[in-house]
């Protein structure tokens, strides 16, 4: 006699046992048997997958649970992100839909950002949007900034020295 078990989704069976009134039956390679003579009692040891999920934010852990398959995944708590020193963060929601527990899964918080108005800006840094703005924008073209004043040095020096050059050189008029 041959034996089949098709478990329900997410259930795996590891073993197969076939018994009788005497004893335990012995299962061939293919999962089947001599019949004996009298009844047979068959049974299959099963267990729900598990799936390990975690919850993190800004690189932690939040929460990690051990779920079997099926299980309904809960989020923990909206976290909190802490302002820097020119945004505030507000949690938008997790990087997949939480649903069903089926697999593995790391889940991210994610937040969008705000830029703090300046009176909410630590102290030291007082200044308006539009000098914020500046700053960026400056810090980009700031290596541009340097190499101009550096090349307008330059020149006005080689300017001086022919000047002074031409002064020791020029000859008197005698006329």
């Amino acid at each position: 006699v041959k034996v089949s078990v098709k478990p329900i989704e997410g259930v795996d069976v590891s073993k197969i046992l076939v018994t009788t009134a005497s004893g335990e039956v012995k299962l061939l390679a293919d999962n089947s048997f001599y019949m004996p003579m009298g009844d047979v009692n068959i049974a299959a040891v099963a267990r729900y997958r598990t799936y390990t999920v975690v919850f993190t934010s800004g690189g932690k852990t939040i929460v990690s649970l051990k779920l079997k398959h099926g299980e309904k995944i809960v989020p923990p708590a909206d976290p909190k992100r802490e302002n820097d020193k020119l945004y505030s963060y507000k949690f938008v929601g997790w990087s997949e839909e939480v649903g069903e527990a089926t697999e593995d899964k790391i889940f991210t918080a994610l937040y969008s950002k705000t830029l703090l108005p300046p009176k909410e800006r630590p102290t030291g840094l007082v200044l308006s949007d539009t000098v914020w703005r500046l700053l960026k924008i400056g810090v980009a073209t700031a290596s541009g900034v340097i190499i101009f004043i550096t090349v307008s040095a330059v020149i006005l020096v080689v300017i001086v020295k022919k000047r002074r050059a031409n002064i020791k050189n020029a000859q008197p008029n005698d006329e």
